[in-house]
């Protein structure tokens, strides 16, 4: 999927309910990248979202968005993460509780810390803000059933390279 195909999607009012979420969520990413560190993005071991790391470092070269240029990191590499940095953890499965346990320490130092899931309450309670997304629902594109999971990821990178504005973000409890 490219981005004219997203937008295009976005345009024809096929929005899956949490659309507004994602939205918000895009927007929160972009607004609490301004002035910090780095963009770590990390996953589940099994599954890493590199597909969406890819995506997110075009749209920080060539879309005007150099403060989403992502790091894909994987859970020890969170060990040096500090208070300017943002991470983001992006898992269509439950993130193991190994990897957590190290989003919860990067939070601990200051990190502000996103979550995109389908099936974890924990990554929901541990992230400043997330969206959940509901695997059971599914929307046809070009003949295919595709999985909502894959459409949010890549809406996700769009929308959080889209222009701010006025949104504000603040850092929540």
């Amino acid at each position: 999927m490219n981005l004219g195909e997203v937008e295009t999607w976005t345009r024809l009012g096929r929005r899956p309910s949490w659309y507004g979420d994602l939205r918000q969520l895009g927007a929160s990413l972009r607004a609490a990248r301004r002035d910090t560190g780095r963009l770590l993005l990390t996953g589940h071991p099994d599954d890493p979202p590199w597909h969406l790391a890819a995506h997110l470092d075009l749209l920080a070269q060539f879309g005007g968005a150099a403060d989403l240029a992502p790091t894909l990191v994987t859970g020890p590499d969170l060990a040096d993460a500090d208070r300017r940095d943002t991470v983001v953890v992006v898992s269509e499965h439950a993130v193991p509780s190994q990897l957590l346990e190290r989003v919860d320490d990067a939070r601990g130092h200051g990190c502000t810390v996103f979550g995109l899931s389908s099936e974890d309450d924990e990554l929901e309670t541990l992230a400043h803000e997330s969206v959940r997304i509901d695997l059971a629902a599914t929307t046809r594109r070009s003949g295919l059933l595709v999985p909502d999971f894959e459409i949010a990821s890549h809406l996700f990178g769009f929308l959080a390279a889209k222009p701010l504005r006025k949104a504000r973000w603040r850092r929540g409890s």
